[in-house]
């Protein structure tokens, strides 16, 4: 996933940056705090975009998915997500595109 914020678009994107994060903050259960909101060109292998919004949260507190193996009979506390980018349409009606999250 490539991101570039140098972009200065000709017009206003469909989708106000408010839309967009509440797109964003929709796809992270309303938890943590938003950063930013900033509008970037997308390049993905599939999928080539010249404008997005990404929507930057922290703090977050979701519980993820999986977690460490179990050694010795002990097992790991769970991983937490605590910072994600979440991408999100410049089109109406605003569509979350993609989703990055991170942990501890």
């Amino acid at each position: 996933m490539h991101l570039n914020y140098a972009v200065t678009p000709a017009t206003q994107p469909d989708v106000s940056a408010a839309d967009a994060e509440r797109v964003g903050r929709s796809m992270m259960s309303d938890k943590g705090v938003t950063c930013s909101v900033k509008l970037a060109k997308y390049d993905n292998l599939p999928d080539h975009r010249p404008l997005v919004w990404v929507v930057h949260l922290d703090g977050l507190a979701i519980e993820a998915f999986g977690g460490g193996f179990v050694i010795n009979g002990t097992q790991p506390p769970p991983r937490s997500l605590r910072r994600a980018l979440v991408l999100v349409s410049t089109e109406a009606p605003p569509t979350a595109l993609t989703s990055l999250a991170a942990g501890r």
